[in-house]
């Protein structure tokens, strides 16, 4: 048996009401790597990552 980490985008924006929403998205592990850097460059918002490990992964994915 093996465990099957699963990957989830958080998005947190505010409505026409002013008032705080979240949608969250689960996002194959082969597809994350694309989709940030494309929300990124797209929203013009820093992506803010949950953990170190997951921060430091896309770093060095960007640098190379």
């Amino acid at each position: 048996m093996s465990k099957k980490q699963k990957h989830y985008v958080t998005i947190g924006y505010k409505d026409d009401a002013d008032k705080e929403q979240v949608a969250v998205f689960q996002v194959d592990k082969d597809a994350v790597r694309t989709l940030l850097p494309t929300l990124e460059a797209r929203s013009g918002k820093k992506i803010i990552y949950q953990d170190k490990a997951a921060e430091k992964k896309a770093e060095k994915n960007k640098d190379a």
